[in-house]
């Protein structure tokens, strides 16, 4: 004689479920430990880019005034954008290596990205709300050598701030 004994739900287990963390306003008030800007003040903004087509167009790209970096920048801001200083990188974005560069930024700050790379494209898409589940995004094409300027509000709204 065989017995099938089969049991289904439809409830979360505890290790499924997640915790949401957010003010008023819509800002974390903590974070969780498994996302991109974990390192982050709990007043910073999770801002990110990434390649629109990382595979037929690897860029590098110089960002200079993020929160989290270990080498520093400062630079002129353009007329009418706040000040542009803090952490400086240069990754180097690809299918085959990362394809995304995400850091912390300060509410009221500004960061400006360049594309070092000739020949590429540097289309991107750019969001400051980078530890959302669903964050929104902006596509941005950042010719060769050329360098955009983004300021972010104090609700981690961000726009570009070139004349």
């Amino acid at each position: 004689m065989m017995f099938v004994f089969l049991v289904s739900g439809c409830e979360k287990s505890g290790d499924q479920a997640t915790s949401v963390n957010v003010a008023s306003n819509g800002q974390l008030t903590t974070r969780d430990g498994d996302g991109p800007c974990d390192n982050c003040d709990i007043d910073d903004c999770c801002c990110g880019f990434e390649l629109r087509d990382p595979v037929n167009d690897p860029t590098t790209f110089r960002v200079c005034g993020f929160d989290n970096g270990t080498s520093t920048c400062v630079q002129t801001p353009p007329t009418g954008c706040n000040t542009i200083s803090g952490g400086f990188a240069q990754p180097f974005l690809s299918s085959g290596g990362t394809p995304k560069f995400v850091f912390c930024q300060l509410q009221g700050n500004c960061f400006q990205i360049t594309n070092m790379t000739f020949g590429s494209t540097g289309e991107i898409r750019i969001s400051c709300d980078y530890d959302q589940v669903m964050p929104s995004f902006t596509n941005v094409t950042i010719p060769y050598l050329s360098t955009f300027t983004f300021c972010v509000d104090g609700n981690c709204d961000y726009n570009q701030c070139d004349p």
